[in-house]
């Protein structure tokens, strides 16, 4: 029960000024709406509750895979934005907010060579890197104590394709939840800059490319939809 108990998202060390300047970067600035648009989006999602053992996963990465770290940060913010922009309850439950910023929990049980890694995966570290996720899921159902909490089940299938395309199930029906942190995953990859590639994408091409995905069943279409609406 002790190691459950929560910390919050935004207090915690200097998650929230990294995470406001990540998202005053490129083109995040303009999805979200300039400073005020930032601003404004943190009060909405307000406290997130978060075991201190994830909180301390995230100081992990911020100290030895900032990639990680960021992406984790970023995915959070975009995918909180979605459920906002598409939520018709009245209101976001603060344990679906859980599922952007540990999403990539897996990444931890993974060698920091291959995180690191600044050419192409060969198949057995693709095959070893593929393993993350479930990594992640059974992490999160320690430390959240529920093997059906969003968070968990999105770390478990947020790469999977929704035409059966994704790994490491191959499965094809997902929740909506699920597609979303997909998009916003697939999204802030292409955009941000790797180890392995010599330049990200520009926004332009980061969205024809998400929508080309999406066009072939891969990515849900509404979520795609709305950070092609967001870009505009």
């Amino acid at each position: 029960k002790q190691f459950r108990e929560p910390g919050c998202l935004l207090k915690h060390a200097t998650i929230k000024a990294d995470l406001m300047s990540f998202m005053s970067a490129g083109p995040y600035l303009f999805i979200f709406g300039g400073q005020a648009g930032i601003s404004n989006h943190l009060e909405q999602i307000g406290k997130v509750p978060i075991p201190m053992p994830l909180l301390d996963a995230l100081d992990n990465f911020r100290q030895h895979d900032f990639y990680t770290y960021r992406h984790s940060l970023t995915v959070f913010a975009l995918t909180s934005f979605l459920m906002i922009c598409n939520d018709t309850s009245g209101g976001v439950k603060k344990d679906a907010l859980l599922v952007g910023p540990t999403h990539d929990l897996g990444k931890l049980l993974m060698p920091t060579e291959i995180l690191h890694k600044k050419t192409p995966l060969s198949r057995q570290e693709r095959k070893m890197l593929e393993f993350h996720p479930l990594a992640g899921y059974v992490l999160l159902c320690y430390y959240l104590g529920d093997h059906q909490h969003p968070a968990a089940l999105v770390a478990l299938n947020h790469h999977e394709r929704s035409n059966g395309s994704g790994y490491p199930r191959g499965i094809s029906r997902l929740d909506a939840i699920v597609e979303m942190v997909a998009a916003c995953d697939v999204y802030d990859a292409l955009i941000s800059s790797r180890p392995y590639r010599k330049t990200n994408y520009d926004n332009r091409t980061a969205l024809e490319e998400l929508t080309g995905v999406a066009e072939a069943g891969g990515l849900n279409w509404r979520c795609v939809q709305t950070l092609v609406g967001r870009n505009r």
